[in-house]
Parts: C-alpha cells; sequence; structure tokens
C-alpha cells in the first residue's frame, strides 16, 4: 500500500534547510502549461502556500483569457507553451489527454537533463510522455483529482529513473491537499481498493 508522505519530512527541515529553501525561492521558476480548473489550482497553491513569488511562476494556454485572467489576478507572468518550457526548471502539463502530443513536441527542445517534467494528464503514461519528448528527462506523473479547487486532493505521484529529487514535486501537491507516493503499475489497484 502506497503511504502517505510529508514534504516536510524528506526536503526542508532545520534552519539550514530553511535557507536553502530561501534561496531556493528566488532562483527557481515553475511552468504550468495549461490553464483549466486543475493548473490554475495549482497555481493558486503555489502562490497560497509561498512555494515561490508570484514572479517565478510562468503559465500558458490556447485560451488566452485564462491566461491573462491568472496574470491580473495574481500577477503571474505569461508565455508561449515553448517559452514556459525554457525558462522553467518545473513544467507542469496539465492539459487535456487529446491535446499532448502535438505539445510535448512542441517543448521536447527545450527539455534539458536538469528540468523536470510533470504531467497532471488522465490516462498518460510515463513511457508515453518519454516517447513523445525523445530524450532523457526527469518525468513525474501526477494523479490528483477535482478536490484540488478546494485544496483538498490526495494526489498520487509516481517517478522516472531520471527523478533525483521529488522534494519541490511533493511540496508543490501538497499545496492543494495531501500526497502519496507510488510506483505507476500500482495505481490503479490502490486507488479501486480505496474507492471500495
Amino acid at each position: 500500500m502506497p503511504e502517505a508522505i510529508s514534504y516536510e519530512r524528506d526536503c526542508f527541515v532545520g534552519l539550514s534547510g530553511l535557507l536553502a529553501m530561501t534561496e531556493l525561492r528566488s532562483i527557481m521558476k515553475i511552468g504550468i502549461i495549461g490553464c483549466g480548473n486543475m493548473g490554475s489550482a495549482i497555481a493558486r497553491g503555489i502562490l497560497s502556500e509561498k512555494i515561490l513569488p508570484f514572479n517565478n511562476i510562468y503559465v500558458s494556454d490556447k485560451d488566452s483569457q485564462k491566461t491573462r485572467l491568472l496574470h491580473r489576478k495574481f500577477g503571474i507572468r505569461v508565455g508561449t507553451n515553448e517559452d514556459t518550457a525554457k525558462r522553467c526548471d518545473y513544467i507542469i502539463i496539465a492539459l487535456k489527454p487529446q491535446d499532448s502530443k502535438s505539445v510535448m513536441v512542441m517543448i521536447s527542445k527545450e527539455l534539458k537533463p536538469s528540468k523536470h517534467l510533470i504531467s497532471v494528464m488522465a490516462g498518460v503514461t510515463i513511457s508515453k510522455i518519454e516517447s513523445l519528448i525523445g530524450r532523457k528527462t526527469a518525468v513525474t506523473r501526477a494523479m490528483p483529482n477535482m478536490a484540488a479547487v478546494a485544496g483538498k486532493s490526495i494526489t498520487a505521484l509516481s517517478h522516472n529513473r531520471m527523478v533525483k529529487d521529488r522534494c519541490m514535486t511533493q511540496k508543490i501537491f501538497s499545496a492543494i491537499g495531501e500526497v502519496i507516493e507510488i510506483e505507476e503499475k500500482y495505481r490503479m489497484f490502490s486507488f479501486q481498493k480505496g474507492a471500495s
């Protein structure tokens, strides 16, 4: 069974940890591609928990009205998909699965080994993402639920072998609820069992 975790246990503990987090907040950037209900909820969570300042968050969406709304409300930076992927250390893909292929191919050239791609696309496996981007990149698959809008999601996280540091990913999704770590192959079994 997956174990619910708290990012504080594994990440920034004590004074040295707080200093490290303060330094990271000043330089790290998070990008969100797709600003529907889930992408917007994640952005609000990052801001409300003060994970990063507003000017270190980039968003993009084919519907410019959604990005303008986030910019007006929070001051978040707006860019294209490619620009968001290029500028940010963590890139969250919050799109409908049918839009994944074109966007992943579009941003693949910007996904350097130092970057971390996080997908919240339903039904799109890590191996599928890896094949679409065609290069070695840290990939996390996250499965939040719509309770994220109220900050009460339970998010399952799975990672590929390129992921060395899970701290920030845990921190991002802890901002919208609880987090569990689980191997991708056990996802459906665990959630079906929990729902029964």
